[in-house]
Order: structure tokens, then sequence, then C-alpha cells
């Protein structure tokens, strides 16, 4: 008959995962043991007695020996036993991509999960210790707005942690560097000038790009400088331009109008820019042909006083096509009492002065003023601030400055005397184009035929 035998088979005691111990079982009879695993799922035994842990959780191993001819199979040994899960490994990090206030991080994920499954990631910056949680690559990191935005954007490196049930891994190593992108700052110095149901605009850059090209601008109009505010017509091109000029249209002659203009980058739009001053469409630019058929030399950006008292409304000054060959006042009385006072010298006045010449003057050039060009009666003699009015616009007024010769105005230095405008051609004598100009006293009442005037209106 065959003899009876038995198994010695310790139990191991509670493991931890990520270890590989090695179990010993020995039967009595010295025949080799066999070990088997009814726990797959968390660990397995080599036929050498070696293990290895899958996850976290009870492990069982039977031993058994099933005899030979000598000896009976041996009854069945089974332990039972816990396996600990420790902290997962550390992930490895990936590509960072940089967005609006904020960047995305990707990663791989640990090759040891530690016998219990990762339950989250965390990416830490290693600049200001941003951190977000998430439970797969990527995770997208919040960052903060510049407490100065003008100031150049701040780099990031990023680290990430794997957690599980047991505890946190190690940091990966940190990523490649990356640059989140912000809103440009305020487009700057806004300007317009009015044209007829128009306003042409221009800008300046936003001193920050916010760490991205400036794709395009917004341009927004009102009537009042504190809004509301609607996208401007004649100018949704700016969006998606580089330019920074555009013509707003469709706009009301006469009314006043504020814009505002934003800076566009891949982030969206920036804030607006503080409004514009107020810009008057308006009839007439500068150098087009007004309606008593001289040249318009000066459009205001606000109403001036005008007319013989100072008591009308005008926005345009216009010169006379042609100009006049004679002297100030002739055949007349001059005395002090003629003596024009100060506010003669503000645009619109020399209407004034003309009328408080022709008081005391029987012919000359103030009568001439009242010649009706194009059907006009309200010519008069400008003053010394309406003609360097006229020469400011010089480049808009072809065939008004191409003489050497004086020109009168019709306000005062002295009761004998008026202001000349002269000017000094670059060629010398008549012909040439004015290159300067200045002022001289000129005798009322003399009479040379090389002192002009043009008459001028305004309206």
């Amino acid at each position: 008959s065959r003899a009876r035998q038995s198994i010695t088979f310790a139990n191991p005691g509670n493991q931890i995962y990520g270890t590989t111990p090695t179990l010993v079982a020995t039967s009595t009879s010295g025949l080799a043991v066999s070990l088997a695993s009814s726990t797959g799922g968390v660990c397995a035994v080599a036929s050498s007695g070696t293990l290895a842990f899958l996850s976290a959780g009870t492990c069982t191993i039977s031993a058994d020996q099933a005899g030979d001819a000598a000896f009976l199979a041996a009854a069945q040994v089974v332990v039972s036993f816990a396996v600990t899960a420790v902290a997962p490994g550390a992930p490895t990090i990936g590509a960072v991509t940089a967005g609006y206030a904020r960047a995305s991080v990707a990663f791989t994920a640990p090759a040891s999960t530690g016998g219990s499954a990762v339950t989250s990631y965390t990416v830490t910056s290693t600049v200001g210790s941003y951190t977000a949680t998430g439970s797969s690559s990527p995770v997208i990191v919040t960052l903060p707005l510049p407490s100065n935005p003008y100031n150049p954007p701040t780099d990031y490196y990023f680290t990430v942690t794997a957690t599980n049930s047991a505890g946190t891994s190690a940091s990966s190593s940190s990523s490649a560097l990356v640059t989140p992108f912000y809103l440009p700052t305020a487009a700057t110095t806004v300007a317009g000038t009015g044209g007829s149901t128009t306003v042409a605009l221009t800008w300046g850059a936003p001193l920050s790009t916010g760490g991205r090209a400036v794709d395009g601008y917004s341009v927004q109009v009102s009537t009042s400088s504190g809004g509301p505010y609607v996208d401007a017509a004649g100018c949704t091109g700016a969006t998606t331009s580089t330019g920074r000029s555009c013509t707003a249209t469709g706009l009301t002659n006469g009314t006043a109008y504020y814009f505002k203009v934003a800076a566009i980058n891949i982030a969206g739009t920036g804030p607006y820019s503080t409004p514009s001053g107020s810009v008057t469409p308006v009839a007439y630019i500068v150098g087009d042909t007004g309606p008593g058929g001289g040249k318009i030399f000066y459009v205001a950006s606000t109403p001036f006083a005008c007319g013989p008292t100072l008591s009308s409304s005008c926005t345009y000054l216009e010169a006379s096509p042609n100009k006049v060959v004679k002297e100030w006042c002739f055949g007349g009385t001059i005395s002090n009492t003629l003596t024009i006072p100060a506010f003669s010298s503000a645009l619109g006045a020399g209407y004034w002065n003309t009328r408080k010449m022709l008081a005391g003057c029987t012919s000359g050039l103030a009568y001439d003023m009242t010649a009706t060009y194009g059907g006009k009666s309200d010519w008069y003699l400008p003053n010394k601030v309406e003609w360097e009015a006229m020469w400011a616009a010089r480049a808009n007024l072809s065939g008004y400055f191409v003489d050497g010769n004086g020109y009168m105005a019709s306000e005062e230095q002295a009761a004998d005397w008026a202001y000349e405008l002269y000017g000094s051609a670059p060629s010398g004598g008549a012909g040439g184009t004015w290159a300067t100009y200045g002022w001289f006293q000129y005798t009322k009442t003399g009479l040379n035929a090389n002192i002009y005037s043009r008459a001028i209106r305004a309206f």
C-alpha cells in the first residue's frame, strides 16, 4: 500500500505591491509541491514559487502534491494574504500647448499603477505652483493674467504626478518651456478727420500684443463719448487687417461722433481704447471747391463765431478764386478810432474787421470785398489768423501762393498801418513758389500794384 504524505506551506503574511517574494512549500514525501493562484486578478505564481502581483487585494495560493506509486496524494493547503497598494510610478511628461491664460499639458500614464487604479493626475507649474487636476491626459492649467499687461508674458515649465488610493507618485521630469498668451491692450491715439458722411480714422498699435501677433482691430462708433457704441460701418474689414486706419461711412454731416478701437489676437478682442475726441463729418474738406467757387482752406472741428456781429456760427472758410490788386483803404480818413479790438484775430472775425473798415473808407480794398463771387455777397478781407490758416492749407490750394508779392490783411498794427503777409520765393520775384512767409506793416492809404489780397467767406 502507498504511504501518506503532508504539505508544509507557511502563509507569507501581507505583501507590498511591486515586490516579488518567493513562496516555499514542501512535502513530507520529498516530492515537489505545485502552487497555483485562484485570484488571477491579484497575483500569479511561477513554478519556482516566485509571486507576481497584478493589483492590490487578497491573494490566494493553493499547494498540492498528487502523490506517486509510493505516496498517496497530499491534502491541499491554501493560504491567503493581503497585497497592499503603493503610490503609482511617475507619469511621463509630454507636449505642452499654450492657450489664452492657460496651458494644456499632455502626459503618459505611469508604467506602474502601484496596484490600485490611478484616480487623478495633478499638473503643477514650476513658476508660481499653479495646479490643475484631471482624470486623464491632457490637463489644462489656468494661469493668472499679468498684473501689468504691458510686461512680457511669463514663461512656464510643468510637472505631473499620479494619485491612487495609496498615495501620490513622484513628479515627472519638467516639460519644455511654454509661454501662454493674453488679450492685447487697447489701441492708442485714436483720431479722425471728417469728410462728407465719413470720418477717416487712424490709431496707434497697442502697447502690448499679449504675446501673440495682432490679427486685426474692432472699430466702434457712438454719438456720445459715454456710448452706447456699435460697430462702425465701413470699418468691418479692419477686423482681419493689421493696418491701422479705416474710413467710417454712413454718418450724418454736422453730427459729432466718437470712436474707440480694440486690438484682436488669437485670444480674442482686447479692451477698447479711450474714446477719440469728437469728430464731425462735414460736407467739405480742405481743397474742395466751395459753394462760392473758391477753395475750402479751413474746416473747424467745432463751429466758430462769424458774421458782422460775431454771433453767427460757421464751420468753413473759403478763399476766392482770384486775388484783388488794391490797397487796404483809400479815399477815407484813417484814425485811431478804427483800431480793431483784440478779438478781431479770431477765425471768422475778418468779416467784422472789413465792415469796420467800410465805415472809414470811401474806396479801396474793403469795398472790393463786397463783390459777388459765385453769387455770394458775403466775401470779406481776411485777418491775420485767417491768412495763416490759408497758408497752412497751401498744399491743397494750387495757384494761391505762386508769387513773391505781399498780401494785405484786415487787421491793424496801428491806426495808419495794416498787416502785410509777404513771402520769399525760392527763385526770387514773381512766379516763384513761396517757401516761407512773414508779417510786415504797410500803409493803409498807400497805392502799390504789388500789394494784393484775396477775398474769403465763412459759412
